[in-house]
């Protein structure tokens, strides 16, 4: 059996925070198609995350998960990806 890694790549993507989910919502609908839009998650007044149509139904992104092109949990992004300084 053989070993493998993941080749590195690099990716945008954002920390979803109750902070930033309006900012990113506004952001990510500026591509999305019309009908695709992404919503707020409010529950008892709160931001839960971003409601995310996909076709395998909704996904939500939830607050501290990231969003790249599809959202991601925390643990599976720090897992996968690390960060990387910007060269200026």
């Amino acid at each position: 059996m053989n070993t493998y890694q993941k080749k590195p790549i690099q990716i945008s993507a954002v920390n979803l925070t109750v902070e930033n989910a309006y900012d990113v919502m506004t952001w990510a609908n500026h591509i999305q198609p019309a009908d695709k839009q992404i919503k707020l998650s409010i529950e008892s007044g709160l931001t839960k995350g971003l409601i995310i149509p996909t076709k395998e139904g909704d996904m939500l992104c939830g607050i501290d998960d990231y969003r790249m092109f599809y959202p991601c949990k925390a643990d599976m992004f720090e897992l996968t990806y690390e960060y990387v300084v910007p060269v200026l």
